[in-house]
């Protein structure tokens, strides 16, 4: 599964849909050396030194080669911060998904994207279990404080693996909907409502553009939207008084409910 150039980056991307997407795929600089614990484990500290460097020299392949190393050291002790637990997952599963999105090859491609989904589902997981003075710790520091960029970069990972026989693309919507409202941040929404006017086919669209809400009809062949469209529906009603939103950026998606529930036939 290795490219014939491990060296090879991952291009920026233009703003598009794709960008709307897979918002946060090019994660340059992201290993997260600062805010180590002072007491972190020395190899540890020397893995995670030597990935930097390798991922700062271009070379992923080492790059996860060495996180997955960390990792390991990490697992080993259990009384290892909070913060140094949350980089190392937020690293191989951010390096993974570069990498994936570095390959040509489209099942090369999709088989490194669902690794990386199931790294970003690890996150989540180790998130959910913090105790209280874990996640105390994490809400302390700013920086490792990334649940919402996770979740947006496990959507990412969801779009690069793709629609096929082996994957779904629509297998994203269950994860975000049971996802805690506050754990998504706007650029996942808009990656959701974009995905789902691929319906029902399914497959890109040639327009970069979000359709009018209020103009969706749900007749024929798109009778099978609905309920995707319903529960997305849903899900923002409640995420808009969640979030702590400015006031404009509050009544634009409160728009979008509006509008959403009127081609439902709702309001």
């Amino acid at each position: 599964m290795q490219p014939a150039d491990h060296h090879s980056r991952t291009q920026l991307l233009t703003f598009s849909l794709r960008t709307i997407i897979v918002a946060g795929a090019a994660i340059m600089a992201f290993i997260s050396i600062q805010g180590l614990a002072s007491d972190a484990n020395p190899e540890y500290l020397r893995l995670k030194a030597a990935a930097k460097k390798s991922y700062e020299a271009g070379n992923l392949f080492a790059t996860l080669q060495l996180l997955e190393k960390a990792k390991t050291v990490l697992d080993s002790n259990p009384g290892a911060s909070p913060l140094d637990q949350e980089a190392v997952l937020y690293d191989l599963a951010g390096a993974t998904l570069e990498y994936a999105d570095t390959m040509t090859d489209s099942t090369q491609r999709a088989n490194l994207a669902d690794k990386s989904i199931k790294l970003w589902t690890d996150y989540l997981a180790w998130f959910r279990s913090l105790t209280p003075a874990g996640r105390s710790v994490i809400e302390g520091n700013a920086q490792s404080l990334r649940i919402q960029t996770a979740m947006d970069r496990l959507g990412s990972a969801f779009v690069t693996r793709g629609d096929s026989k082996s994957y779904s693309i629509r297998d994203l919507f269950a994860v975000y909907a049971d996802l805690d409202y506050t754990y998504l941040n706007s650029a996942s929404v808009k990656r959701w409502r974009a995905l789902l006017q691929r319906c029902p086919s399914w497959k890109p669209l040639p327009t970069d553009d979000l359709l009018p809400l209020d103009s969706l009809k749900f007749s024929g062949d798109n009778a099978v939207c609905k309920e995707p469209w319903r529960e997305f529906s849903n899900f923002v009603e409640y995420w808009v008084v969640k979030q702590q939103l400015d006031p404009d950026k509050r009544k634009y998606f409160e728009q979008w409910h509006k509008d959403l529930e009127k081609s439902l036939g709702t309001s």
